[in-house]
């Protein structure tokens, strides 16, 4: 835990970040205590009996349930049951972490910042008190009693361990239980295998599968679906489902696709409360279609045909190892920090979204974002697909039917997994290994832009973060992605493949609501939709409400006086001010978008306000819009459709919400999955959003909820047989005002393009000088001297840009080159005579300086040879200061046999960790072997490669340093320092105390500064306008800036002058002219076109 003399980051919403007050500082640090480890209290007894721990052994609130925190919230419940008949009948659907107020996230999450962060806690209005400790963690079960049919939902408060045995235990309370009436909840694994083996052990299904030629019930598999609700015959009074039935082939391959032979005509219907068959008729003789010799998937014979030969390997290799951080839960990459979370009902849950922003700190993006719901309704009218509208989250559950995910198939690269444990039916703790998985993709072209007058360009290659999960049910799999760009974008995917869900054919049949894919054979149509939740807080911490959402479509202008070309389109924006007036759905005729806004810009304590010609112009220290615009964030569609069912569908009574494509809520923690919280068999109409929007609560300046349904209409292809290829579908989630420009614009080169560069350097800059030199011009062929002043400006300009250009070409050469290997060889005499550390004079590579350390006598072990790399005068760097390096170590004898050579390793060498090498180079009992070592010498080679200047450590701006009472910024203090030795009494009657108050002054001032030290010439009228309108606001604050005033008059009056700086500098560049003959007049690109070949000579010149 930081203490409070210890410096924070500087954050721009709160200027300098103030040190934890110590009673909230302690009141943390003693509340926060481990939930799987044991602490034995005995031996160290606390004070008031509550130990302290460190924050890596604490859980944060928003982590998923350990198998620990599971077993307990599972006993805790068993042990609730009035008497063994109901604890033995209770089955286990659910157990999920309950996620807390979003006030208490904000406590946590201002924990878990190191150091303590209080600028993280929220600005609350009228809304709950922060709380000074965090409440401990509970769990969420949901159980169904399987006697008494009932459903019900636990909650249970989960306490530390506590060591009052060896093994120590876990203690659980239940904090409440509730009945909740006339539901059932979701199926699980456990009930589909027992009503498969119920169903195949039925006399009149096997008489019925006889008929059908087929003796082998082992062959039959048997998939239960939920029956839905459809009339009262389905009503959750009894647990229902209705299977579908296959047969597989009989044939040798391990993975026969049993879903190549459907079984119609058969009506099963079970009670699976009861485990047995209550209806069945076999209401019609289809024949088994027959055996499909393109039916299977998998290598070998059986699939028809053999894997293709000709597929190169293609690896992914990153050698220094992933650009992501991962701190249990937690995740930083690429300037984006984020929590991940998993529930068995959603999988994949993404917590936190947030960006660090340079010196406006850590900004948050989205409170908590995940796909909660999937319905999969088939456009066949005929039995049994008409009932084929599957809920697969609210019936079944995504996370419970994750799949373990494998390297190299599922993922590539250097990959992070997580583990997911969940409840099975009998209250048993079941473990998904690498269940989600974190790893970079490369994306292709970022950005990329070629000067065609230079022909100097620049490009970015584009990478993404990406974190996913896979599963299946039944007989589709969807892979769930979240993207995370570094150009601030939030991509959501949903891949989609498996097999498809087949009918049969009567020999000669066709039927116009599918697709016929083989013989006796076709694919119904259908329709998958993802509804994803985006509990949305775009510049505002957790338990802020100062969010609104506006749809802007594009429009075509009116011909007319404002449109005489009929070219005229605009983007026309829309507040959603309402629940009811924000149902919205796609126009991709209006390229219509939605974007939810930062409200809280016009409300800070500290709004800058300027009005011209009726538009308010909005400056704020805590959020920074150069334009004065509100900060968002937009949704923004992809390829999408509505359902074509008629509205009279019986599916769409339980999936109102798919009438829409967006629904927006004002946030409530108990609205969490769109069709409500049990739409297995849910008789009522319209439960979830549909019901929820009716309330018509405001939106404007509050905690919104994104509801976006997005949706594809699958009419099969004989492609997609018999595995579907992937196909793709999503959405994104853009920044829209939220940067002042792009923030991928400090993305550095990629080092391949940098090395490709360098191999052909030296052909392409003779090319260059070849073609520069063997056209040599004199200054006196420009003929400058007649130009007009437009042209003058022109030639200055473009002289500018172009030696700016070709200096930072030159640098990147530079650096390419300070990068490369290099060696450095040292030779020990009389090694064991040494017995205490030894050191290598100091060498230099990558423009850093290097010495070797040998321990004789082993360094962390002691019966190995150690060595090691070090920093030269590490205490002396500036902070900052960041080599990557791959180095590796080579040891010889005298005569140069290698004795040991170890493997190449990335390491990141800065003033907190100077030093790496190898503890274990050599056993000490072989150096001391008769003829190891000749002539008791031992010589040492390392190679060292510097890969990456993270940072020069050229400055320490991001330190907070107090002058005259300002906190500015480290870089800030020369220029703060110098105005108050010329003016004293610059700030003497400022009329606030508030540090981030006068920090934004500070800011303003030292920018206005900036603009009038800059040539007058140069200097628009914008400028000077905004100059004028910011020396007003500091005037009024209190600043003593006569001085300025003066100063800003004076510009003014200087700008007005015509320029002379031109002309002399033209004189500078003449050559005498041999002919005294008129010069004609020249074009500026004449001009420009010598500067380039001019300044390519001298640029190369020195390299």
């Amino acid at each position: 835990m930081a203490s409070a003399s210890q410096k924070t980051t500087p954050c721009a919403h709160h200027g300098a970040s103030a040190p934890p007050p110590p009673k909230l500082l302690s009141a943390v640090e003693s509340v926060l205590r481990p939930v799987d480890s044991i602490a034995d209290t005995a031996k160290k007894p606390a004070n008031k009996g509550i130990s302290v721990t460190p924050r890596s052994e604490t859980k944060h609130p928003l982590d998923p349930l350990s198998a620990a925190e599971i077993s307990v919230a599972v006993a805790t419940v068993r042990a609730a049951g009035a008497n063994p008949e109901v604890r033995d009948s209770m089955r286990f659907i659910e157990v999920a972490s309950v996620e807390p107020e979003k006030h208490v996230v904000a406590l946590a999450d201002a924990y878990f910042f190191p150091p303590f962060q209080p600028s993280l806690l929220p600005r609350t209005k009228a809304g709950p008190v922060i709380p000074m400790k965090l409440p401990p963690r509970r769990a969420r079960l949901v159980v169904y009693n399987k006697t008494s049919n009932e459903t019900s939902v636990w909650i249970v408060e989960l306490s530390s361990v506590h060591a009052v045995t060896r093994g120590g235990h876990h203690r659980g309370r239940v904090v409440s239980s509730q009945v909740i009436p006339d539901v059932q909840p979701p199926m699980d694994a456990e009930e589909y295998a027992e009503c498969e083996a119920i169903v195949k052990d039925f006399p009149p299904f096997i008489e019925a599968m006889k008929r059908r030629g087929i003796d082998d019930m082992d062959l039959v598999m048997v998939d239960p679906w939920c029956v839905g609700y459809h009339s009262e015959a389905d009503a959750p009074s009894r647990r229902l489902a209705k299977p579908l039935i296959y047969c597989r082939t009989d044939s040798d391959c391990p993975m026969e696709n049993g879903y190549a032979r459907p079984v119609e005509g058969i009506y099963v219907l079970v009670d699976m409360q009861n485990m047995v068959v209550i209806e069945f008729e076999d209401r019609k003789f289809v024949p088994l279609p027959p055996p499909d010799p393109l039916r299977n998937y998998t290598p070998g014979e059986s699939r028809g045909g053999v894997d293709r030969s000709d597929v190169k390997p293609l690896e992914i290799i990153q050698p220094e190892g992933p650009s992501f951080r991962v701190r249990g839960y937690f995740v930083e990459w690429q300037k984006w920090n984020f929590r991940i979370g998993f529930t068995p009902r959603e999988g994949l849950v993404i917590h936190s979204v947030a960006y660090v922003d340079g010196s406006r700190g850590r900004r948050p993006v989205a409170h908590r974002l995940s796909f909660v719901e999937m319905v999969v309704p088939y456009g066949d009218p005929n039995e049994p697909h008409y009932r084929k509208n599957a809920f697969d989250a609210g019936e079944d559950g995504l996370g419970k039917n994750a799949h373990s995910l494998k390297k190299g198939c599922d993922c590539l690269g250097s990959i992070k997994y997580f583990d997911a444990h969940f409840t099975n039916f009998t209250g048993g703790v079941e473990t998904i290994e690498n269940c989600v998985c974190l790893h970079e993709e490369d994306h292709g072209i970022l950005w990329k832009h070629q000067d065609w007058r230079t022909g100097l360009a620049e490009v970015r290659r584009s990478r993404r973060l990406t974190v996913s999960f896979f599963c299946t049910v039944a007989n589709y799999e969807y892979g769930f992605y979240w993207h995370f760009y570094q150009d601030g974008k939030i991509e959501a995917e949903v891949k989609l493949t498996g097999i498809l869900s087949l009918g049969a054919l009567q020999p000669g049949e066709t039927r116009k609501y599918g697709t016929t894919i083989a013989p006796g054979l076709y694919a119904p149509v259908h329709q998958h939709f993802f509804i994803a939740r985006m509990d949305m807080s775009v510049d505002c911490k957790p338990g802020e409400a100062y969010n609104q959402v506006v749809e802007v479509n594009v429009k075509v202008d009116e011909p007319g006086e404002n449109n005489i070309h009929n070219n005229a389109f605009y983007a026309e924006e829309k507040l959603l001010r309402s629940e009811a007036e924000a149902t919205r759905d796609c126009d991709p005729f209006s390229a219509r978008h939605w974007i939810v806004s930062n409200l809280y810009l016009t409300r800070s304590r500290i709004n800058i306000l300027t009005t011209v010609n009726m538009f308010c112009q909005v400056r704020n220290t805590r959020t920074v819009n150069r334009t004065g615009q509100l900060t968002g964030y937009k949704l923004v569609p992809g390829s999408n459709c509505l359902p074509l069912a008629r509205p009279e569908a019986k599916f769409l009574r339980r999936a109102a919400f798919l009438k829409h494509n967006l629904w927006v809520t004002r946030y409530a923690p108990d609205e969490k999955f769109p069709g409500g919280e049990f739409p297995n068999q849910n008789p009522r109409a319209g439960e979830g959003l549909a019901t929820w929007v009716k309330q018509n609560r405001s939106l404007e300046e509050s905690d919104v909820v994104l509801w976006y349904v997005f949706g594809i209409t699958h009419v099969p292809r004989l492609e997609d047989w018999p595995v579907m290829p992937v196909e793709h579908i999503g959405f994104t989630l853009m920044p829209h005002g939220f940067f002042n420009c792009s923030p991928a614009v400090d993305v550095p080169p990629n080092p391949a393009c940098e090395l490709d560069a360098k191999d052909s350097e030296e052909s392409a800059t003779g090319r260059a000088i070849s073609h520069a030199t063997s056209k040599r011009t004199t200054t006196s062929d420009l003929r400058l001297a007649t130009c007009d002043q437009s042209q003058v400006a022109c030639y200055a300009t473009a002289k500018r840009t172009i030696t700016c250009d070709l200096r930072s070409v030159a640098g990147r050469m530079s650096q390419v080159a300070r990068h490369m290997e290099k060696a450095f060889r040292w030779e020990i005499n009389n090694f064991s005579e040494n017995k205490s550390v030894m050191k290598s004079d100091r060498f230099s590579s990558g423009g850093c300086e290097w010495y070797l350390c040998v321990y004789p006598k082993g360094k962390i072990v002691d019966d190995h040879l150690s060595l090691f790399l070090n920093v030269v005068n590490f205490r002396k760097l500036l902070p900052g200061w960041r080599r990557q390096a791959s180095f590796s170590f080579v040891v010889l004898n005298q005569s140069g046999k290698v004795l040991h050579r170890t493997v190449e390793k990335g390491r990141l060498f800065c003033a907190e960790a100077p030093s790496w090498g190898n503890s274990k180079i050599l056993p000490l009992t072989k150096l001391q072997e008769d003829g190891f070592l000749e002539n008791n010498k031992l010589t040492i080679e390392v190679n060292i490669k510097v890969t990456k200047v993270a940072d020069e450590g050229k400055s320490t701006e991001n330190e907070i340093v107090v002058v005259h009472g300002f906190h500015v910024l480290n870089s800030q203090v020369v220029s703060v320092s110098n105005m108050f030795v010329k003016h004293p009494d610059v700030a003497v009657d400022i009329r606030s105390d508030i540090r981030e108050v006068k920090t934004a002054y500070m800011n303003i001032l030292l920018g206005l500064v900036q603009t009038l030290d800059k040539p007058p010439q140069s200097l628009s009228e914008t400028e000077l306008s905004n100059a004028d309108s910011e020396l007003s606001v500091l005037t009024d604050a209190g600043f003593k800036l006569d001085w300025l005033k003066s100063k800003l008059e004076e510009v003014s009056l200087k700008r007005k002058e015509p320029s002379s700086h031109l002309k002399v500098e033209l004189d500078k560049e003449k050559i005498e002219s041999t002919t005294a003959a008129p010069a004609p007049r020249v074009s500026p690109f004449e001009c420009i076109d010598v500067l380039i070949k001019k300044f390519f000579l001298a640029c190369f010149a020195g390299h």
